[in-house]
Order: C-alpha cells, then sequence, then structure tokens
C-alpha cells in the first residue's frame, strides 16, 4: 500500500497559517507519553488536542474544515508508540502479528506514512537549538533550553476558533482524528 497525495492536498496551506507567542521551554522527561498504551497514558495523549477534536473552520483565515500539521505529527507519533509496543509485546511473547488483525491506527500503511511525515516535518521545522554532548558521548535532549511555540495558547486558540464558528465539537479520539482515503 502507498498513499499518494491528491490534486487540492498539494495547494500550499503557508497562507493558512498563523503566529502565536513564542517561550522557552526546557525539554523535560514526561513518562506519561512514552509509555505503552493504556488508559492513563490515552488521556496524557488525548489532553494535547484540543477539546472537541482537531478538526476545525474558521472564515475567512480558514474556511475549509482542516486540522493543524502539528495535530497530525502528534497523532502521528502517538501510531509510532502504539506499533512498537504492539511488537514488541509481540516479540517477547514470541507470537506472530497478523497483518488482518492490526488495527488502521498501527498498520504497516499508516506507520510508514507517519514516518515519512515526521521525517519531513522535522526537516522543515529543523529546531536549530545546540545540544550539549554529555559525560556519555551523547545527548539525551532533555535539560536543554528551546524557544518553542506556545502551544497552550495554540490549542487555546483552536477552541476559541471552534467555538465561534459554531463548530458541533464533535468527539473525535487522537487514534481517529483523521482518516486515510487516499491509500492506494
Amino acid at each position: 500500500m502507498r498513499y499518494s497525495v491528491s490534486q487540492s492536498e498539494r495547494i500550499t496551506s503557508h497562507a493558512n497559517s498563523f503566529k502565536v507567542p513564542t517561550t522557552i521551554r526546557t525539554m523535560e522527561w514526561a513518562n506519561e507519553f512514552a509509555t505503552r498504551p493504556s488508559n492513563e497514558s490515552e488521556i496524557a495523549w488525548q489532553s494535547m488536542y484540543p477539546r472537541g477534536g482537531t478538526f476545525f473552520s474558521h472564515a475567512p483565515e480558514v474556511p475549509t474544515r482542516s486540522t493543524l500539521s502539528v495535530f497530525h505529527q502528534l497523532h502521528c507519533l502517538d501510531a509510532i508508540r502504539q506499533a512498537y509496543y504492539q511488537a514488541y509485546d509481540a516479540a517477547i511473547a514470541s507470537q506472530w502479528l497478523k497483518a488482518e488483525t492490526i488495527p488502521e491506527m498501527t498498520s504497516e500503511a499508516h506507520v510508514m506514512h507517519c514516518i515519512e511525515l515526521l521525517r519531513q516535518s522535522l526537516m522543515c521545522a529543523s529546531d536549530r537549538t545546540v545540544e550539549v554532548k554529555n559525560s556519555l558521548g551523547g545527548v539525551t535532549g532533555f535539560g536543554t533550553a528551546h524557544k518553542c511555540a506556545d502551544y497552550g495558547v495554540l490549542v487555546r486558540k483552536i477552541e476559541v476558533w471552534k467555538m465561534e464558528s459554531g463548530d458541533d465539537m464533535e468527539y473525535q479520539s487522537g487514534s481517529a482524528h483523521h482518516s486515510h482515503p487516499h491509500v492506494t
């Protein structure tokens, strides 16, 4: 399976991007996002999204129902996290995973899509924060200050836009916030 891009998806959304304030944030370990899927980790992941789901419209800035790339990227990171633990658990139990029993969220086609999307997104954003090598000869990324978009302001702005536009605030889980009708 391969993901293809329709002509309408090729239209640049650069004009639709908007600014939020920046803040200095020191990266710190947060176990609830890195751990295996559980009720607690799912609540943590859902807490990162706007209430009512990630899709919105708000004329004139975003007249067509859309989502922000960061929400799509987080969804993809979560898919990779879930797929990793699914494969890890099967390997530890010496079990084979059957393609027909794997949910779409962790399917090979979806994870491949997510890896490529995240690769390109990371290169596009190109965080240029310098990380100093530690005593073990590597870096953890934690304890380093970064200049970041204020993510809380961003989420609140989308929630306000959803209310202003009369969005029905449908419940959408992070694992179903978008579909892939363009799988070929």
